[in-house]
């Protein structure tokens, strides 16, 4: 790979021509380094350009680099993985594997590079802040709100994933409504929380009972003579397959799935403005992250295709029968209401920067800060219901998300390379900017093409009568 270029000794000349941002997210509310912002030796003073300031009366600045590792996971490791054994079907052993390594180091590299651009314009809050100080007013509007569905639609996932474990856990005992608003409820309330490293002391819950009910699937289908779904009597084939040959909307829509499982990394920027030290400890959480995620995706998916072959569930926790199914689920649910919450306090905090970026309100407990921030969380929340229960359909859902993730986790961070090197003239650069290049058309054809094929993939579902009924009652259990 390689490695991300900082243009610190440039930072100057760039401000010059930069854009000032204003509250809604346009030009005149990020405030760029200019010579007034630099420190009397001429480099960048970083922490005069800080969106969150050290001395505001709300310190939001208080996550380390262990904290920001575990939130970093949790932001990967959630809803996704429960279904990339299903890829691992579609694709064969082999390809998949390969897929989860190469998205795993593009997705890597552009982490390293968000982390770089933000370093370099401290400023910045969002992916949509970066959109609009590197195209203008327009290309910021499109990023930000394609990086706030790509939360809106995890969240109603994982709140689908809460309801399918209510109802497992139950036996369906209610109405499936219910059960949602109930995870809807549980979940908004520990969002309301102010700042990320708050949320933090909840993802250590959430990434170790999500990680445990994975394992004890894993261990639990291996142990077993032949998969819960399997015929019980007699022989069957377990299409355990290293290379397969799917159709071409099969296996993009396969590949769809593993590459949405990374779609994390964008939230890494506006979490990275709440750490203490985000020079010190940015890389070091990112490295850690995705390192772990990656593996996680590799070992995991294929131990359960291996032992559960074309029989694997989706989501995943099903694949190990009745009984297994409900003690993953039972240790599960706190991991999966913590993802939805650290979802939709993501998207609540990018909604409340954008209405009060540039005033007193942002840091200070005035009402206008706190009505802003319950409105803000509970909207999200309500969205999310609504496509948690009018979208009835789990491993497609996750596929759609392609569209949202993919141009901003791959494609955005080539943009940000190719704006903070622009002035460079070197041969090297030169080489540099053509596999940027192929990189930034990857992540918009995958992107694209990736959200048509779902979208038929789902129009099919409807034909064939598979779909199920939007807002239903009926027990959405695997």
């Amino acid at each position: 790979m390689l490695a991300p270029t900082s243009n610190r000794d440039m930072d100057g000349e760039i401000a010059a021509k930069d854009k000032p941002l204003d509250k809604a997210g346009d030009d005149s509310s990020i405030r760029i380094v200019t010579e007034n912002n630099k420190n009397p030796s001429g480099a960048e003073d970083t922490e005069a350009n800080e969106v969150f300031k050290l001395n505001g009366q709300v310190n939001y600045r208080t996550m380390g680099w262990i904290k920001a590792s575990i939130m970093f996971c949790k932001f990967q490791i959630a809803a996704g993985i429960l279904s990339i054994p299903g890829s691992f079907h579609d694709l064969g052993a082999i390809p998949a594997s390969i897929l989860v390594f190469v998205w795993g180091g593009l997705s890597l590299y552009g982490a390293l590079l968000m982390g770089q651009f933000r370093l370099n314009h401290a400023s910045i809050h969002s992916v949509g802040d970066a959109g609009t100080l590197i195209g203008g007013k327009i290309l910021g509007e499109v990023v930000a709100w394609m990086y706030f569905f790509s939360w809106v639609l995890p969240a109603g996932v994982t709140m689908l994933s809460v309801s399918i474990a209510f109802n497992t856990l139950s036996d369906h005992a209610l109405c499936t409504m219910t059960f949602t608003a109930i995870a809807a409820v549980l979940c908004t309330i520990p969002a309301l929380m102010p700042k990320f490293g708050q949320i933090g002391v909840l993802t250590w819950v959430g990434f170790v009972t999500l990680y445990i009910s994975i394992l004890i699937v894993v261990i639990a289908v291996s142990l077993q003579d032949r998969p819960a779904a399997a015929p019980t009597t007699g022989t069957y084939d377990l299409e355990f397959y290293l290379v397969n040959k799917p159709t071409f909307s099969v296996g993009l829509a396969a590949s769809n799935l593993i590459l949405t499982s990374y779609g994390g990394t964008t939230a890494y920027i506006p979490a990275s403005s709440e750490m203490r030290d985000p020079k010190r400890y940015f890389n070091r959480a990112v490295y850690i992250a995705l390192t772990i995620t990656t593996l996680s995706y590799f070992i995991l998916p294929l131990i359960v295709y291996k032992y559960c072959g074309q029989y694997v569930a989706s989501p995943a926790l099903a694949s190990a029968g009745p009984l297994i199914k409900k003690i993953a689920y039972g240790i599960a649910l706190p991991g999966l209401a913590i993802t939805c919450t650290l979802f939709l306090h993501t998207c609540g905090k990018f909604i409340m920067v954008k209405l009060l970026r540039g005033t007193r309100h942002l840091q200070e407990k005035t009402w206008q800060h706190r009505l802003t921030w319950l409105c803000s969380v509970v909207s999200i929340t309500i969205v999310a219901f609504v496509l948690a229960t009018g979208v009835p359909f789990y491993s497609e859902l996750l596929s759609v998300l392609v569209l949202f993730t993919t141009p901003n986790t791959i494609s955005l961070p080539m943009l940000m390379w190719f704006y903070d090197n622009k002035h460079f003239k070197r041969k090297t650069t030169w080489y540099a900017s053509v596999i940027h290049g192929i990189f930034l058309v990857a992540g918009l054809f995958f992107g694209i093409a990736g959200c048509i094929v779902s979208c038929l993939n789902i129009n099919d579902l409807y034909k064939e009568g598979k779909a199920g009924a939007a807002f239903s009652c009926a027990d959405n259990a695997v």
